[in-house]
């Protein structure tokens, strides 16, 4: 399912968390219900599986990092859409709005003027 998700600023982001991550044995999946986050390096045990495949070629990777770093997904005709040729975009702005975008996309990006804050449509 398809939502709009806020961006916080970096003074809104949690209190980092120093506790030792558990091991992810590809068992049922539970939300969780803490308040803290945990360090960008920390590490998890994972059990290997295969992943679905995008393309019609699935493949687990050799990568060590979860997720695995050389997994593959299609990208269908985003890959077709805007070829920068490996240039940068210079000077460009996120589009303001008061009111949330309709007919929203997967991936648009829009500032809310009425929170000042960005706002990413993303799958929830």
């Amino acid at each position: 399912m398809l939502a709009w998700k806020k961006i916080p600023w970096s003074d809104e982001i949690p209190v980092l968390s120093d506790d030792v991550p558990e091991h992810v044995n590809a068992g049922v999946g539970s939300a969780g219900v803490g308040t803290e986050v945990s360090r960008d390096d920390h590490v998890h045990q994972v059990d290997v599986g295969s992943p679905v495949a995008l393309d019609g070629i699935a493949g687990d990777g050799t990568s060590d990092n979860l997720i695995r770093a050389d997994h593959k997904h299609d990208l269908g005709t985003m890959a077709d859409d805007i070829d920068m040729g490996q240039h940068s975009l210079s000077r460009q702005v996120i589009e303001t709005s008061e009111i949330i975008p309709v007919n929203p996309v997967e991936g648009q990006v829009y500032y809310d003027l009425g929170d000042n804050h960005v706002y990413v449509y993303a799958v929830e």
